[in-house]
């Protein structure tokens, strides 16, 4: 799976970040799991889990947000990782 766009990542990132603030908060990455993961065979616990897990990786300045540089760093190891299975 190739890596997205600019275009293709901004557009993604503001459909996460549902107030414009130019990053992405626990509770915004959590309705974007809600909504758009719900496919996973996996349940609620797991879920929250694992985007704990994800976040303190992800969240290298501790800021408690994820900001675009993260979020970008973040969904290419997802797709590059997702393109081997």
């Amino acid at each position: 799976m190739p890596h997205p766009t600019k275009k293709t990542f901004n557009n993604y990132f503001a459909k996460i970040d549902a107030n414009r603030d130019g990053q992405i908060s626990k509770p915004e990455m959590a309705d974007f799991a809600r909504n758009f993961l719900v496919e996973a065979p996996v349940i609620r616990d797991e879920i929250k889990e694992a985007i704990m897990k994800t976040w303190y990786e992800y969240d290298k300045d501790k800021s408690g947000f994820l900001e675009k540089g993260e979020c970008l760093r973040f969904l290419n190891e997802f797709i590059t990782k997702r393109g081997r299975q």
